[in-house]
């Protein structure tokens, strides 16, 4: 419990601190664009001020508060992969976050490779269940697939959406043909069931299907990171806690 509540206070910290310091001046007409800057693609209100997009960016604490449970110890032991966990989740808060706060072409890359580097986490987690005796291997691929997904930003962002698709299916085929988890299995289909319903909240937004209320308190895209940073945690808790039923 003392973890939980130090947990707590300290994402209540960082959201207090985005409250007062997002309504500073805007330091980003001279950063190029991304062209949600103009058009509007999250359905939220666009303020010319520090932060353009409040909620947007303060929903990325859900991502935080995963990597901070793991960091103190909710997930058990901390080995190398859980840190490898708390650095992706933090990564994928961060870059999200200065995205949304910024809506420029270099937070549009930032924001891609935080979701590119949880995705490739855990195909890793997979492969490393696979083929535990090449570790150094597949930590190898693992970083060269990223830096790929780095130049693929930088070169070719319109394929983002496919890339990613590729990469899910690649941490599920991997999965698939690693050894059983036994009775852990059911924080695996909690996962992806709560990433399911995040994609098709992020589908209906982008879409026009879902109403639109851009100075509503909450916004769809907001709901789609909280999800996200959900299913994140349940893979999490797949992945690093071991079951004393496990096969």
């Amino acid at each position: 419990m003392r973890q939980i509540a130090g947990v707590v206070v300290v994402v209540l910290t960082l959201w207090a601190g985005l409250r007062l310091a997002g309504s500073g001046p805007e330091i980003w007409t001279t950063w190029e664009p991304d062209g949600c800057s103009t058009y509007n693609c999250y359905c939220e209100a666009i303020r010319p001020q520090l932060i353009r997009q409040t909620i947007a960016t303060e929903s990325n604490l859900g991502f935080a508060t995963v990597a901070l449970l793991i960091a103190g110890g909710l997930a058990g032991a901390r080995t190398h992969r859980h840190w490898l966990a708390v650095g992706a989740l933090g990564a994928t808060a961060l870059g999200s976050a200065f995205y949304h706060a910024s809506l420029t072409r270099v937070g549009d890359w930032a924001d891609l490779m935080g979701t590119y580097g949880l995705a490739i986490l855990f195909a890793t987690y997979a492969a490393l269940r696979r083929w535990p005796d090449r570790s150094t291997w597949i930590g190898l691929i693992a970083s060269a697939v990223l830096v790929g997904c780095g130049v693929q930003m930088a070169v070719a962002r319109e394929l983002q959406q496919l890339v990613f698709a590729v990469l899910i299916l690649a941490a599920i085929v991997l999965e698939v043909n690693a050894p059983g988890a036994g009775a852990r299995r059911i924080w695996l289909w909690a996962g992806l069931a709560c990433f399911a319903i995040g994609a098709m909240v992020w589908i209906g937004d982008a879409t026009g299907r879902l109403p639109c209320w851009p100075d509503a308190p909450f916004t769809w895209h907001g709901l789609w990171h909280l999800l996200a940073a959900g299913a994140a945690g349940l893979l999490c808790r797949y992945h690093l806690i071991p079951n004393k039923y496990d096969a």
